[in-house]
Formats: structure tokens, C-alpha cells, sequence
């Protein structure tokens, strides 16, 4: 469990991503707004975002047949993530006996993901929350550019 503050390396790139899924859906479709969050993070993305050490933390003991690192409480989008790249990651094993199940991990995270893995109250979050971010960029831009 990431401690209160700490931010992952990934964070800017999966609240760019989730934000232009967003705006693709609001141009494109007509469907309510509440909808569209959830919508937007059940688009593909570009990569599994949770850290590579996270990651391997949980899938690994997955992948030799322990019980799993998961509390109860975990989302169950969070659980579907790591049972996607637990499976993912045996098929690459498979494919190369030779390959460490860490590094198995690690190469399947930078693989495209076929979902973001959050819930729709959690979209809607980041969605506002990069929103905000941005017209604070804005602004402060458009302060420096006056001077």
C-alpha cells in the first residue's frame, strides 16, 4: 500500500492518457457524463501503470503457486489487473524457460494494457483532478507571458 503523498513515476502519464480518452469520448459520443468516466477507463492504454516492484510483489508469488499478496479489500479491477499479468507473464516463461519471473513481470507492464484497471469513481478523480492541474498550468503561463 502506497503511504499518504507518494506519488509513482507513472502518474503523469496515466492521468494524460485517461484525460485524452475522456475528451475523445466527450467529442465522439453521446452517452451520459457520469458514463464517460468509466467509459474512458475501460479504453486500452498504453501500459499496465503500477510500478514494476509492486508488480512483482504480488504476480510472483502468483506465478509459483502461493497465495497472492492481496488483501480482501483490494478493487476488483486491481485483482483482474494482476491476473492479467500474472497470466501474461507465464505465457512469456513459456516462451523463454530461461526468463526470471521478475523480469517476466517487468516486460509484461510495458506491454499495452486492455483497460486502465480503475473503477469509475476513481476515473472521475483523475479525470478532475488532471483537469485542474491544467488550468493552473494555464494560467501561470499565461501570467508569465504577460510579464
Amino acid at each position: 500500500m502506497k503511504k499518504k503523498g507518494s506519488t509513482a513515476e507513472y502518474t503523469a502519464a496515466r492521468d494524460s492518457e485517461l484525460y485524452a480518452n475522456f475528451l475523445e469520448i466527450l467529442r465522439t459520443s453521446d452517452m451520459p457524463l457520469g458514463e464517460m468516466f468509466g467509459a474512458a477507463a475501460r479504453r486500452p492504454c498504453s501500459r499496465y501503470f503500477v510500478s514494476a516492484e509492486r508488480a512483482a510483489a504480488v504476480v510472483v508469488p502468483m506465478l509459483r503457486g502461493a497465495c497472492t499478496g492481496i488483501a480482501e479489500s483490494v478493487y476488483e479491477g486491481r485483482k483482474r489487473m494482476y491476473a492479467d499479468i500474472a497470466t501474461k507473464a507465464l505465457e512469456l516463461m513459456e516462451d523463454n524457460p530461461d526468463l526470471l519471473p521478475t523480469h517476466a513481470v517487468e516486460q509484461v507492464i510495458c506491454q499495452p494494457a486492455p483497460e486502465f484497471y480503475l473503477s469509475d469513481w476513481a476515473a472521475r478523480q483523475i479525470i478532475y483532478r488532471h483537469r485542474r492541474r491544467l488550468k493552473i498550468a494555464k494560467s501561470l503561463s499565461a501570467k508569465i507571458i504577460k510579464k
